[in-house]
């Protein structure tokens, strides 16, 4: 919770200011691997913000990801522009989870990363993006587009089971 209270510090140092309609933290934590300082923040607007810098830690089992307990509350998902990579299992069966908002730093995105995020419907892919894992995207149900260059290696069956899927 320091690294939260430091980095909405930080934000207000740098002029940055909350308006009137401040979102109320529900839940946070640390969620980042070695060096890197990653937080994690859960508003009651549902949105979960990946904030730091570095890489994403990879868990095991879903249940493994620190907002596992909070995954039915989760709708959107912004990883910010200093995140290099999103964990394997990081946001499966988040079944709520409609948009994710991927940052222009990030190069993998891991194995079962979003497995089975039933109502996701749109990802933005950065141009750092090098991998996406093994069923990263599998069972994304309602995922209607995906554009990605070609110059990106999707690991088989990343897709799998996104019957609506387009591109």
């Amino acid at each position: 919770m320091d690294k939260v209270k430091i980095f909405l510090g930080m934000l207000t140092f740098m002029g940055l200011s909350f308006s009137a309609k401040t979102q109320i933290v529900i839940a946070s934590g640390d969620c980042g691997t070695g060096e890197s300082n990653l937080v994690w923040i859960l508003t009651d607007d549902s949105t979960l913000t990946i904030s730091g810098s570095g890489a994403m830690a990879n868990y095991e089992r879903e249940n493994d990801a620190p907002w596992y307990y909070h995954r039915y509350k989760i709708k959107t998902l912004i990883v910010e522009n200093e995140v290099i990579s999103v964990g394997n299992n990081a946001f499966k069966h988040c079944i709520y989870m409609t948009s994710a908002v991927i940052g222009n730093a990030v190069t993998t995105i891991g194995e079962y990363a979003f497995f089975h995020c039933r109502k996701l419907e749109s990802v933005s892919f950065p141009d750092a993006l090098i991998t996406i894992g093994r069923v990263a995207f599998s069972g994304c149900i309602n995922l209607t587009e995906s554009i990605v260059s070609e110059s990106v290696t999707v690991e088989e069956a990343a897709f799998g089971g996104c019957k609506k899927l387009q591109k």
